[in-house]
């Protein structure tokens, strides 16, 4: 069984607002999860410590050679892996579905479904 893929918009936040001090790159090996709609525009700096129920924390890997860096303040398309489908349920990733992108607790960035 192939894993399931999306398409996502996604945004880093820059290390003034909690996010990264660096770029991520899109390839494999870059595993954050992702956590729908948690009324995250506005609201991510205050939000980047806060812990969410396990449930909540969708894995996935992001697509690609390591050759496209996600710089923060900039949104671009990628194309992301369901890495624990069909064990976990994605149900909640449908198109326009709005997420935040962690690091352990750390909320590192946003994104939409396309």
């Amino acid at each position: 069984m192939s894993t399931p893929t999306l398409r996502v918009r996604v945004q880093f936040l820059g290390v003034a607002d909690g996010g990264r001090a660096t770029p991520a790159l899109a390839s494999p090996s870059y595993r954050p999860h992702f956590v729908v709609d948690e009324q995250l525009l506005g609201g991510t700096k205050q939000r980047a410590s806060v812990p969410v129920p396990a449930s909540d924390l969708l894995g996935v890997a992001f697509i690609g050679d390591g050759s496209i860096a996600l710089v923060p303040g900039r949104s671009q398309d990628v194309s992301v892996s369901l890495l624990y489908h069909p064990a976990v349920d994605y149900s909640r990733l449908v198109t326009g579905a709005l997420f935040t992108i962690r690091e352990g607790n750390c909320v590192v960035g946003t994104g939409q479904v396309l």
